[in-house]
Order: C-alpha cells, then sequence, then structure tokens
C-alpha cells in the first residue's frame, strides 16, 4: 500500500469524524443557549462556522487523495511505498496525527468564539471565574491548532527532529 493510500483512508475517516462533531456541536450549543434565555443572534455566528467547518469535513470525505497530496512532502517517486521505510511511515503517522487534531480543534474553535462573544455582552450570563477558564481554553484551543497544522504541514520537519533527538550523544566522540 503506498503512504497517498493510507494518508487518504485517514483524511476520509477524520472528515467523517469531524462532520459528526460539528452536528453533535451545533445541536448542543444552540440547546445551551437557549437554555441561558439568549436570543438566536449567537446562532448568527455559529452557523457559518459549523457551514464552512462542514464544507471542509464534506471535501475531505470526497476528495481525500487531492487533500493528502497536498498533506504528503513531495519526494522523488511518485507515492512512495510504506515499505521502504519506517521513514514514510513516521511521516503519514505525523500527517494523520495532525489532520487529527485539526478536526478536534476547529470545531472547538467555532465553540469557543460563541461562548467568547457570550461573555463579551454588558450583562454577562458568564461568571468572572467561568471567563478567566473560558479564556484560558480559547489559548489552548489555539495551541492545538498551531501544532494540529504544523503537524499535517511540515510531518519532514517534526521526523527529522525526533530523528536528531533519538540519535543525539549516541556518536562516538573520539
Amino acid at each position: 500500500m503506498f503512504l497517498l493510500n493510507v494518508t487518504a483512508l485517514f483524511v476520509r475517516v477524520l472528515g467523517v469524524y469531524l462532520l459528526l462533531k460539528i452536528v453533535i456541536q451545533h445541536r448542543g450549543l444552540s440547546s445551551s443557549l437557549a437554555a441561558v434565555g439568549e436570543d438566536s443572534s449567537l446562532l448568527y455566528l455559529l452557523t457559518p462556522g459549523s457551514v464552512i467547518l462542514s464544507l471542509v469535513a464534506l471535501a475531505m470525505i470526497y476528495f481525500p487523495v487531492s487533500i493528502a497530496r497536498m498533506l504528503i512532502p513531495k519526494t522523488s517517486s511518485e507515492s512512495p511505498s510504506l515499505g521502504d521505510g519506517a521513514r514514510a511511515l513516521e511521516i503519514c503517522a505525523y500527517t494523520v496525527m495532525g489532520v487529527y487534531i485539526l478536526s478536534w480543534a476547529l470545531p472547538d474553535l467555532v465553540e469557543k468564539v460563541v461562548y467568547v462573544v457570550l461573555a463579551a455582552q454588558t450583562p454577562s450570563p458568564l461568571s468572572e471565574e467561568d471567563r478567566t477558564g473560558l479564556y484560558v481554553s480559547m489559548g489552548v484551543t489555539l495551541l492545538e491548532i498551531a501544532i494540529g497544522a504544523f503537524l499535517a504541514l511540515r510531518a519532514v520537519t517534526v521526523s527529522s527532529l525526533v530523528m536528531a533527538i533519538r540519535s543525539y550523544g549516541s556518536a562516538s566522540e573520539k
């Protein structure tokens, strides 16, 4: 099996995961906003974010090979085989891990933006402690997105860094 095929398979699976997460999150946020007693104005912020992420998820489902081709680094061969060595498998694993992190962090970002807008309202329904926790959670989500994007787009760099750390100190000194 080729590296491109394996990565495309996981891109499709993670597209389904992303789509399910968006549907569950949209339903949960809609009901929690109704429970807080907010009007539907925050749903106007939630719906475009959900639609955009749904389109990304559908692209991951219907065009996984094209997306995998964009994510996998260019090599001398068209699509290196997984039997070519552990390095190709390692690059595939880092790419898939990055796509996985992005597929859970991006819907969380949309959810957190809705809650930040809710917290910024003048008579905020959230306590000061809840708002502080929300801002910390937003920072963590942005860090997760940065890590996921780096893993997905720079898998070769991560693989080289891990290889350098593994081999550090193993060279015989004269």
